[in-house]
């Protein structure tokens, strides 16, 4: 089961630094984070239980390839910390793009992404980040069809602008362990 690959790898990754969390509240939180992620994916790759007639897909490739490019880059992106995933960003210091981004896959607004659904993109509940994980992979769909690579995606992803980006190797190749191992 897909979910629970993720939360095996998203265990295995160390935590952010400042993070204060008992066992049981990380792993309530990793649970969430695994399960958005495996939603998610069926549902920008139209499989799974949610699949709908007639779907068409967000990201072309399948759903396990995205679920764990999903988990690479918010460990990227945030270090999964628990501060940035609940909406309580430190943007006097710069974190976050200094408030211009939001959640663990540090998603901005922008023409694809309007301000009012953005906002929603907050908060460590399961809703709020089954969306948050769902636009990141409208994000890299966008960039695998516009790139024509995952690490292209990755890199315009990152950029915003461009199909290569010095970083987009390191995450690739985190992506790439992660899918192996798990």
């Amino acid at each position: 089961m897909l979910q629970l690959s993720l939360l095996a790898a998203l265990l295995s990754l160390r935590p952010f630094h400042a993070d204060v969390e008992t066992e049981s509240e990380r792993l309530a939180r990793l649970t969430t984070i695994s399960t958005a992620i495996a939603e998610a994916a069926d549902l920008a790759t139209c499989t799974g239980a949610g699949a709908r007639p007639g779907c068409t897909p967000l990201y072309r490739g399948d759903a396990r390839e995205l679920a764990f490019l999903l988990l690479s880059q918010a460990y990227h992106e945030t270090r999964l910390a628990r501060h940035v995933h609940e909406g309580r960003c430190r943007t006097e210091i710069g974190e976050c793009d200094s408030g211009r981004a939001i959640g663990l896959w540090q998603l901005q607004a922008g023409p694809h992404l309007p301000v009012a659904e953005w906002k929603t993109l907050a908060g460590s509940d399961l809703p709020a980040t089954r969306r948050a994980a769902l636009e990141a992979a409208r994000a890299l769909g966008r960039g695998l069809n516009y790139c024509r690579t995952p690490r292209g995606a990755i890199a315009l992803y990152a950029t915003g602008r461009s199909c290569r980006w010095a970083g987009a190797g390191e995450r690739y190749a985190s992506w790439q362990q992660l899918l192996a191992r798990y």
